[in-house]
């Protein structure tokens, strides 16, 4: 299999390659624009098309259904931030899909969601939204006006460790304990900020004159009223340790507040340099 060309535009040589191929081809306008000259077999057309990109200019991304051809300096690129999903098992997601291209490979640290890709446009817009995707369906499940939020730590861990130094027990608390620790004392329920009752309308007096109005009969002042507001409503956190998240359970704020919270807690630790020296002593 196999086509000749001389002098062709690159769209009249792709639309005879798709004949051969039998898979459509995409080609850009400004791909579009170049020309090519000589004798072309297809019967291993990665290596063609590799061949071709270095001749003349070109980059391409084969999704599985179609080739799509554009011109280098169409190449896009984008830097993604996932919450919820490490780059790692986005990575493993594309390659099961059969969506990922090892010439445009995505940069950043494996075990963190935060990563960046440069490739053709429509390679670039697919990795975008499938990571928007995989980010939201992890983003936590609604029940009425509660939420529950998973959230998955990368460098420290969710529950307690425990170490015996000199027969001692040592704790080193989690992210779990350490917010439920923070978050002692307010779990409690809202109580009434009003009085029941509204104060009484104050008499008006048969001569004309101004009343004054009975002074407010409210259960607690503002100030009690407010506190008591920013500590009402219930904040459940489990720790997960199989997959080393935590469950938060609360309003969309609440849980947004904690996951703003461990976002800041679960930062990478700097590593220590141990080395370790065997002496043989000969008595």
């Amino acid at each position: 299999r196999g086509v000749g060309a001389k002098d062709d535009r690159l769209r009249t040589f792709f639309d005879a390659m798709a004949l051969q191929l039998k898979e459509p081809v995409i080609v850009s306008k400004m791909a579009a624009r170049k020309k090519i000259t000589g004798n072309f077999e297809f019967h291993d057309p990665n290596a063609l098309l590799e061949k071709l990109s270095l001749q003349l200019g070109l980059i391409w991304y084969f999704d599985g259904q179609a080739i799509y051809i554009y011109d280098a300096s169409e190449m896009r690129n984008a830097v993604v931030s996932l919450r919820n999903v490490s780059l790692n098992e986005f990575n493993n997601f594309l390659k099961r899909s059969g969506l990922y291209n090892k010439n445009y490979p995505l940069r950043g640290d494996n075990r963190k969601g935060t990563f960046y890709v440069s490739g053709p446009p429509v390679y670039v817009d697919m990795v975008v939204n499938a990571a928007t995707m995989m980010d939201k369906q992890n983003d936590g499940i609604e029940l009425g006006r509660q939420k529950i939020g998973v959230m998955r730590l990368n460098n420290t861990f969710v529950g307690d460790r425990t170490y015996n130094l000199r027969d001692q027990k040592m704790v080193i608390p989690g992210i779990a304990t350490a917010i439920e620790r923070l978050l002692q004392g307010e779990e409690q329920p809202l109580g009434n900020i009003v009085s029941s009752e509204p104060p009484a309308m104050p008499a008006f007096s048969a001569n004309g004159e101004k009343g004054k109005a009975a002074n407010y009969a409210g259960g607690m002042s503002l100030q009690e009223a407010l506190k008591q507001n920013a500590a009402a409503g219930n904040i459940k956190i489990v720790a997960y340790p199989d997959t080393n998240s935590l469950l938060v359970k609360g309003t969309a704020e609440q849980v947004h507040f904690i996951e703003m919270l461990v976002k800041a807690l679960d930062v990478a630790k700097r590593h220590v340099d141990l080395s370790l020296w065997i002496v043989d002593l000969n008595k």
